[in-house]
């Protein structure tokens, strides 16, 4: 009998180990709308993120271009934003400048690709901490987020898209298994001493 609530204890603390922890949503957004951007023309990515997104802060984020390749070899720049709010779905804005980030100034920037080649490459991009930070406030401030693409050169790609996680429970840390694991196997301990009385 002991050595089954033993094994019984073990096991309960095991599926604590394997089964228990956090987990999270990863919440992906993806665009195939964009698969070309001209220097002419500067871009605007409007997601709705209305309902539950603003309830869990999210804790990482990741900008991913698959496929992305310059249309030819020369000096180019890719600058990247992130928008407050912008109307869903791409739009476009005819560019002035093309040797300048046409969203200077504007929401938080996030970086800027330089001297891409004509090879296609998948380009990530992860949040830094403080970008998190402003991403959970802007998802606070409205039902919406968007990003600003300002390309200075010609651009194709096979999709963009935007993962966030969303951490829905708590990690227990090593000692508190242990603790949980020994206060188990002692009451047991106690239980079976009282039995044999």
């Amino acid at each position: 009998m002991t050595k089954l609530a033993l094994a019984l204890v073990a096991a309960m603390v095991l599926s604590f180990v394997t089964c228990g922890g956090a987990s999270a949503d990863l919440l992906t957004f993806t665009t195939t709308n964009l698969t070309e951007m001209d220097h002419d023309y500067y871009y605007k990515w409007g997601i709705s993120t209305s309902g539950s997104f603003t309830t869990r802060p999210v804790n990482s984020g990741q900008l991913i271009f698959t496929g992305i390749y310059d249309w030819t070899t020369e000096s180019n720049n890719l600058w990247v934003h992130l928008l407050d709010s912008a109307t869903n779905g791409i739009t476009s804005y005819t560019d002035s400048s093309n040797t300048s980030d046409a969203f200077a100034g504007q929401g938080l920037y996030l970086t800027e690709f330089i001297n891409l080649t004509t090879t296609p490459t998948t380009l990530t991009y992860n949040f830094t901490t403080a970008q998190i930070a402003t991403l959970n406030q802007y998802l606070v401030n409205g039902n919406n987020i968007a990003f600003g693409f300002d390309p200075d050169c010609h651009f194709y790609d096979c999709a963009i898209t935007f993962q966030m996680n969303q951490p829905v429970g708590n990690i227990p840390e090593p000692g508190t298994l242990a603790l949980i694991g020994t206060g188990l196997v002692g009451g047991l301990g106690i239980i079976r001493r009282r039995l044999m009385r």
